[in-house]
């Protein structure tokens, strides 16, 4: 008897820890339960080579994750394992690949998958350096999202493109197109699931768009910091200790770059950067040279693998390594090493612009291409229709013929009516008129006052420069609305809300080319995204109708 009640107690328990089990399993329904990082989080993360971090957290979740009913848990599993087979470039990509495209067409009916597939597909050329290729996948994702109606597909669509164009195509396009994309994520609205992975993809844009300044503009000191400032306050509201190392180079390259060497060593010292990842590199050697440490700079730069064993392939992309090798070793007065190394930046930048430049012609064949077949695909609709039209004019003839008849017929008694109504209503119009001034706006005094005293203190923070200011956002900030702002602005300064903000923008710009040597050699087109217009042409009309002349001319004048 007692042997029976003690094996029904254990058969009691192991029933009990069974269902626990169980009952745990099913409680797992996103990466961020298991992880504190988002599915994107993760992608993100392992896109940034930050390999054993993830590695270590896949090989944790795995398991978890199988034994759970959960389809769409188990489906973005098999989403990142396709995802991390092609950026490690493993030959098992193809049947990661397929491993979720057969798991998601069975199990994933009710949710959507094919823009997610489409985008796996996009990423497998874009890692391969097929852009061309990649373009056509990401424009493919971009449509599925929209139609499936995943906001987060959608913006990592737009953001390659805009990447992929910004160094092949139209380097200003591209910039501006991320830019773009920035001002879009900034003022979306989203679900509270989403809104981590808006704030990643926001970060990853502001950080494309300072590769874009260091690589290309690097001259252009303001919009680096005013760039890398936003990035910083993003990484660190997205509290992802994997992400920091590259916030705290990229701040050691900006104080650099504004000669703040103490606080530029402090972030050095903070970053354990990871070597594997080129950006992280670019940035490291960058911020020696800034540093004026020119032995550094020459070290790091010959001692990373890609210079130590340099293939055909990867010979174009080490241009600006070349270029910075021999201003390095121009500055220490090795004039051998630095011709050494400018020729090899010549022959690399030729060999680059050669195969962007084939990258750029397949990229515009193809988009003709798809423009011929559309066009090829109207006119057929057009001759399917054509033999209909001739009865279409009978009918119309018909009708017309019938229409004035009638018409008439009712003229002299719609005229009459006509008549009737306009005196009814000019004398409606006229009551509404002596409505309206009666109730006309006024603002008081002080409320002016206010307003103006409240504005005085924007301008201190150069409110003004942010692309996003208008008169919605500015009577936000200072708690107001637009009426009163309006008001406010055209009682003390006797100006609209635009001239307002345009006389600011111009006289601050005014002040920065007499005094900022650096501002000269700007473009018409970065001075004009440093003032918050959206594009240079508004800047140009601002600006001659602020001075009378065009910023080129008044430029020119001022060197």
């Amino acid at each position: 008897m007692k042997n029976t009640s003690i094996f029904i107690i254990a058969i009691y328990f192991s029933i009990v820890h069974c269902y626990t089990q169980n009952e745990n399993f099913e409680l797992l329904d996103s990466f961020e339960s298991l992880t504190g990082l988002t599915l994107y989080q993760v992608l993100e993360n392992y896109q940034q080579k930050n390999y054993k971090s993830i590695e270590k957290i896949m090989d944790g979740i795995t398991y978890k994750i199988e034994k759970t009913n959960n389809y769409q848990l188990k489906g973005d599993l098999l989403f990142l394992k396709a995802f991390i087979a092609m950026k490690k470039g493993d030959k098992t990509y193809k049947k990661a690949l397929n491993n979720y495209e057969e798991f998601a067409k069975v199990k994933l009916i009710n949710h959507p998958y094919k823009a997610k597939l489409s985008i796996l597909k996009a990423y497998k050329t874009y890692f391969k350096g097929k852009w061309s290729e990649s373009l056509h996948h990401f424009d493919r994702s971009l449509i599925l999202s929209v139609s499936e109606k995943d906001q987060i597909i959608e913006t990592i669509s737009k953001l390659y493109k805009a990447y992929i164009f910004s160094f092949t195509i139209d380097k200003a396009k591209g910039l501006n197109n991320l830019k773009t994309l920035y001002r879009e994520l900034e003022l979306k609205e989203t679900t509270k699931e989403n809104q981590k992975n808006v704030l990643i993809y926001t970060s990853r844009t502001l950080e494309l768009i300072l590769r874009h300044y260091i690589l290309y503009e690097s001259k252009n000191t303001d919009s680096i910091v005013k760039y890398n400032t936003i990035y910083s306050s993003k990484i660190k509201s997205l509290n992802d200790t994997l992400l920091f190392p590259r916030m705290f180079l990229l701040n050691a390259y900006t104080k650099a770059r504004l000669d703040d060497k103490k606080s530029s060593e402090y972030y050095l010292n903070k970053a354990k950067h990871n070597q594997q990842n080129y950006f992280n590199h670019f940035i490291l050697i960058n911020t020696y040279f800034h540093q004026d440490e020119f032995y550094k700079t020459i070290f790091t730069t010959e001692a990373h693998k890609a210079l130590q064993n340099i293939d055909k392939e990867d010979y174009p992309w080490l241009s600006p390594e070349f270029l910075l090798l021999a201003k390095t070793y121009e500055k220490i007065g090795d004039f051998k090493n630095s011709s050494f190394y400018y020729n090899h930046h010549n022959k690399a930048t030729e060999q680059l612009q050669s195969l962007l430049d084939s990258v750029s012609q397949v990229i515009r064949e193809n988009e003709r291409k798809n423009y011929n077949d559309q066009l090829q695909k109207l006119n057929i609709e057009k001759n399917d229709t054509s033999y209909k039209v001739d009865y279409l004019n009978i009918i119309v003839i018909l009708l017309v013929g019938s229409l004035c008849i009638t018409f008439i017929y009712f003229y002299n008694y719609k005229k009459t009516k006509e008549r009737i109504h306009v005196i009814s209503l000019h004398n409606l119009l006229k009551i509404q008129s002596k409505s309206e001034k009666k109730k006309q706006t006024t603002v008081k005094p002080e409320i002016v006052k206010h307003i103006i005293e409240a504005l005085k203190e924007l301008e201190k923070d150069k409110f003004f420069l942010n692309v996003n200011c208008n008169a919605y956002t500015t009577a936000k900030q200072i708690h107001t609305n637009t009426t009163y702002l309006s008001k406010a602005i055209n009682s003390h300064y006797n100006k609209s809300f635009n001239e307002y903000i345009n006389t600011l923008r111009i006289t601050y710009v005014l002040d920065k080319l007499d005094h900022d040597k650096r501002y000269k050699s700007y473009s018409i087109e970065s001075i004009a995204n440093e003032l918050g217009y959206k594009s240079s042409d508004s800047f140009r009309k601002a600006f001659k109708k602020h001075t009378g002349n065009l910023p080129s001319n008044y430029i020119n004048t001022k060197t």
